[in-house]
């Protein structure tokens, strides 16, 4: 579809330029272990289980914004976040032959106690099989100038770069184990004039939300390929 190929960041304010560039701050550690408080015997990793994209099986889907990690940007908004998870639905209906997946809010996911809550909200909800998408990113900023060498005069600004790291996993909700994990990261950087920036045009805020979302999209479908790995229409 050419609606899933679009940006999420089309409509990037006047002065505020988003484009993929590798990027000079720490990669984000992984954080689906701790926030979920997972311990080792309740993961069965395996990179193709079988049956697990069965079509006749009910999926459920939460996407977590985390923000608790070492030197972590800020959350991605509820707004952008649920833009990212009809991607991840339109991704698995294209590919995956999957009819229906459950989008199930949590609220509040506290480190150390995710996973028992993830649990009971997909039993609630009669869902066999719960994907989980965890996203994080690091983020510096760099003053600057901007301009052609040849040009007397230089615009002052800034530079941000985000980097994300987009963990996707699949709990089988009746055996309570995670039966598979990927990891993606990308990077997305934001060049900014030092320029007033009118009441139309969003704020510096809203900008770096974009940031953040458009960064997080990258690393989202690079992992969406290996995630997908066993689906019976591929």
């Amino acid at each position: 579809m050419r609606h899933y190929q679009k940006q999420l960041g089309l409509g990037v304010i006047i002065g505020v330029l988003v484009i993929s560039i590798c990027g000079c701050v720490s990669t984000p550690r992984p954080r689906m272990p701790a926030v979920l408080g997972l311990s080792v015997d309740r993961m069965a990793l395996s990179s193709k289980p079988i049956g697990l994209w069965s079509k006749d099986r009910v999926f459920g889907l939460v996407i977590h914004s985390d923000s608790t990690g070492r030197e972590a940007a800020p959350v991605i908004s509820s707004p952008l976040l649920s833009k990212l998870s009809q991607r991840i639905q339109v991704y698995l209906g294209q590919h995956c032959a999957v009819s229906e997946v459950k989008r199930i809010s949590i609220h509040g996911i506290q480190e150390g106690d995710g996973f028992s809550s993830l649990l009971n909200a997909a039993k609630q909800h009669h869902v066999e099989a719960l994907i989980v998408a965890l996203l994080s990113s690091t983020e510096s900023t760099h003053v600057g100038t901007f301009g052609e060498s040849r040009m007397m005069t230089k615009m002052p600004g800034t530079t941000t770069f985000n980097v994300a790291l987009v963990e996707l996993g699949v709990i089988d909700v009746a055996q309570e184990l995670v039966m598979v994990q990927v990891e993606k990261t990308a990077t997305e950087r934001m060049d900014r004039l030092k320029v007033p920036i009118g009441h139309d045009q969003g704020t510096l805020e809203d900008a770096l939300n974009v940031l953040r979302a458009n960064s997080a999209q990258q690393a989202l479908d690079d992992a969406l390929q290996d995630f997908t790995g066993g689906c019976l229409s591929d």
